[in-house]
């Protein structure tokens, strides 16, 4: 791939991932699992099976949503360390 390939490439991955990090908001999935986690130290919490198993399947689910949006994070930070470090 050429330089200048790759820069375009990268620049198109940049606006994306960044576009995305607008509209995506990470706190806001912080927040309700706090809320979900706050639900289960609750001493009445298992007295209701049914709405426990939910609360703990969408604490996981936040929990890798959350997980997923920061290793994205993580590596296009990566990228652009490596990016900007050769010159591209």
């Amino acid at each position: 791939m050429e330089t200048n390939d790759f820069k375009e490439k990268f620049k198109l991955l940049e606006t994306k991932y960044l576009e995305f990090r607008g509209i995506i908001d990470i706190s806001e999935f912080n927040i309700e699992l706090e809320k979900l986690r706050d639900l289960t130290i609750r001493e009445d919490f298992w007295e209701d099976n049914i709405f426990a198993q939910k609360t703990l399947k969408k604490i996981s689910y936040l929990e890798n949503k959350i997980k997923l949006w920061s290793d994205l994070k993580l590596l296009y930070n990566d990228s652009e360390f490596y990016v900007d470090f050769w010159g591209w």
